[in-house]
């Protein structure tokens, strides 16, 4: 990676409220407007909406035309899309969804909690492993406490279904590394169990578009659209390009203060959906 990239940036995409990124079509009929799906049907944000967010929020707080220019040359310019630009951006994954919880043991306690899946954990893994020579980081673990659905003494309800669960320390060993540092515990849970439960966890909200002269649903104005709740995080890594004859990775510095910000991802910005909050990751 270091021949093609001089620097990667890791990132955590905060749900503020709920959002839509939406895939433009159904893929079931449980809903009309689905969020975006990866290959194994778990709510991903594409790369190319992530990117296409992050420069519109850029050129619409910029006024200095240089500064202009210099997010042009990062993200490519509109009218030669066909450019490659300076940035790279990966698909966002899921990493932790808030599932509402009914604790039975005492190791448990609120309203909601943090869960994931095996899957995604490894997938956020594997963009981290595949940019370490440029991270120059150590695998250090952090204070937060892993705990797997399946045999175990801590009893508990997500969702509305009962599980055990046991604590356990090779999935910290392995995974802590990429929690946000304000998240303690995480419940893990495997296979289609995880998607099933992580499924439940997004809003299915109906709308009505309404004629205003009948005063009544318009045809065909009535679908459904899917958003993942407040309090999501998705992961992700900026990678900037090497280039000999301009220093890419010093033009994005400076841009570093203005990212750590508040976005619109998705649609509905006008009803308040779709704010996150970019994050950088650290290891420490």
């Amino acid at each position: 990676m270091n021949s093609y990239f001089s620097n990667a940036y890791p990132v955590y995409i905060f749900t503020v409220t709920n959002s839509h990124v939406g895939s433009g079509s159904s893929v079931s009929e449980e809903v009309d407007l689905p969020f975006q799906r990866d290959h194994l049907g778990y709510p991903t944000i594409y790369a190319s909406s992530l990117k296409g967010a992050i420069k519109s929020y850029l050129i619409n707080t910029i006024s200095d035309s240089e500064e202009r220019k210099n997010v042009e040359i990062l993200f490519g310019k509109d009218s030669t899309p066909d450019e490659v630009s300076k940035v790279v951006i990966l698909d966002a994954v899921l990493l932790l969804i808030p599932v509402r919880i009914i604790p039975i043991s005492k190791d448990f306690e609120g309203v909601y909690s943090y869960a994931t899946t095996e899957e995604l954990l490894e997938t956020a893994k594997s963009y981290l492993d595949a940019v370490s020579n440029l991270l120059r980081t150590q695998n250090t673990e952090k204070n937060v406490d892993f705990f797997l659905a399946g045999n175990g003494d801590k009893e508990l309800i997500v969702n509305e279904s009962y599980f055990k669960f046991k604590k356990d320390d090779e999935l910290k060993k392995s995974y802590s590394i990429l929690i946000p540092p304000e998240i303690k515990s995480v419940m893990v849970f495997r296979g289609n169990t995880g998607r099933d439960i992580i499924n439940r966890s997004l809003i299915r909200v109906r709308r009505i578009r309404i004629d205003r002269e009948k005063k009544t649903a318009s045809e065909r104005g009535l679908w459904s659209e899917e958003y993942v709740p407040r309090g999501t995080y998705f992961f992700t890594i900026i990678l900037v390009r090497s280039d000999k004859e301009k220093n890419i990775n010093e033009i994005f510095k400076k841009f570093n203060d203005k990212l750590l910000n508040y976005i619109i991802i998705g649609g509905h910005e006008t009803i308040g959906k779709g704010i996150v909050r970019l994050m950088w990751w650290s290891y420490g």
